[in-house]
């Protein structure tokens, strides 16, 4: 069966708010804290997507993997949140989780396509995002998606917890 790609709907909330708590347990386990992570809940993340389904960001896209019905993974992208030494007409990818029990199916390879084809239909010139710089797994994935690691860095910050981020980019211009 094929990956549908949509918008999700308010009867996504708990589904995509127990992918994305799964998701940071499992896939940041050997990158943040026992005691940072221990700080989440999927009531926190029910929250955090209501509020982005409900009230959506003018220049924000957000959208779902799904295959027979199963929510395997989400993408949320839009205009650059930040100046990163780009062009402010790069776009910007904010967010990419895919169930782990559905890595290494294609899923994060159809919503990062969909991201580029949304992006290029809007004119941008290319895109940029941020992971862990510890992040190998999801580093290997840009790489192979075509993005380039630029030497841009900075730190964010989870729970009074400091952690390293690179950046990676995409130009869409031949």
């Amino acid at each position: 069966m094929r990956i549908i790609i949509r918008k999700p709907k308010l009867d996504d909330i708990d589904a995509l708010a127990v992918l994305h708590f799964e998701t940071w347990k499992i896939g940041y386990r050997e990158l943040i804290s026992d005691e940072v992570l221990s700080t989440l809940s999927v009531e926190g993340f029910v929250t955090r997507w209501k509020e982005r389904i409900i009230n959506p960001k003018a220049a924000e896209y957000v959208v779902l993997a799904e295959r027979e019905g199963q929510i395997m993974g989400f993408a949320i992208f839009g205009e650059s949140r930040e100046a990163i030494n780009l062009p402010k007409e790069f776009s910007e990818i904010y967010a990419i989780y895919v169930y782990p029990k559905y890595w290494q199916q294609g899923v994060g390879k159809v919503l990062m396509q969909h991201a580029f084809t949304t992006f290029s239909e809007n004119k941008a010139p290319g895109c940029f995002l941020w992971t862990l710089k510890e992040n190998m797994r999801a580093r290997i994935f840009y790489e192979r998606m075509g993005m380039k690691l630029t030497k841009q860095e900075r730190y964010i910050t989870i729970h009074d917890t400091e952690l390293l981020c690179c950046s990676f980019i995409k130009s869409f211009i031949l």
